[in-house]
């Protein structure tokens, strides 16, 4: 299941003609939210610059823009962290299938015919602030499931231009 950030305002500093050749898909697997459940493709990212991924608040799409092209450069030379790459690119293009999913052997007369999923916010990722609570987790639990069960399900939501809101906790407890 394809979860893609929607967001034209959100140009790539970074884009997939600049980045190199060799991680040219970093680009696409940035813009496919899925990649905030698999742990090897967050790690990946975080590999690229630690400092950076943790001031942009584990936000792919920031980091790519933000990451000195040199940096790029270094890491598309690097075996280790290639093989990473490749595995992640790997894992991205089955999660993108649904050819071996519960709905395509269910229902393989309504493959491709995706359901609209209307809700006012969407907790999938806190690099994507937009939710602010049960709901929204709630929602993502249901973007994630479909995608596990391969449902073609389409969110449409809410895109806060300054986020939701943050919550925090005080050590008083308020």
């Amino acid at each position: 299941m394809t979860l893609l950030v929607d967001a034209p305002q959100i140009p790539f500093v970074q884009t997939p003609g600049t980045l190199p050749g060799r991680l040219a898909g970093l680009a696409q697997l940035a813009q496919n939210l899925a990649w905030s459940w698999n742990r090897d493709a967050r790690s990946l990212f975080k590999s690229i610059d630690e400092s950076l991924w943790n001031r942009t608040r584990h936000n792919p799409i920031r980091l790519l823009q933000l990451v000195q092209p040199g940096r790029l450069d270094e890491l598309a030379t690097d075996p280790v962290f290639c093989a990473r790459y490749d595995r992640a690119m790997q894992w991205l293009a089955a999660e993108r299938s649904d050819e071996h999913t519960w709905y395509a052997r269910t229902f393989p007369e309504l493959r491709g015919r995706p359901v609209a999923y209307f809700c006012a916010e969407f907790g999938i990722h806190n690099s994507v602030p937009i939710y602010s609570g049960g709901l929204g987790v709630l929602a993502g639990d249901h973007l994630k499931t479909a995608s596990d069960l391969g449902v073609p399900l389409v969110a449409v939501g809410i895109l806060y231009r300054n986020g939701y809101f943050d919550q925090r906790i005080r050590v008083d407890g308020w």
